[in-house]
This record gives structure tokens, sequence and C-alpha cells, in this order.
């Protein structure tokens, strides 16, 4: 975006990152080595 561009660049978020920090201790992301879930492989790291 140019610096005269308007948008979403100046607008208030509707999700602050409080809220997303909250959000994730509402759940348990506890996992295994070895543990199977479901979803799409984002990063994959051999570590």
């Amino acid at each position: 975006m140019n610096p005269k561009s308007t948008g979403s660049q100046n607008a208030k978020p509707s999700f602050s990152m409080d809220d997303f920090a909250k959000a994730l201790e509402q759940h348990n992301y506890e996992f295994q080595k070895g543990q199977v879930v479901r979803g799409k492989v984002f990063e994959y790291d051999s570590r």
C-alpha cells in the first residue's frame, strides 16, 4: 500500500491481542510426540 492509501490499517481491531490470549487460555493445546491429530500441516520441523 502506498502512504495515501486508507483502509483497515487505521481501523481499530475488533479482536485484540488480549482477547486472543484469553481465547487460547480456554483450550487445552498440549500435544505429545507421536500423537495423531486432525488438520492441515502448516509447517514441519524434523528436530
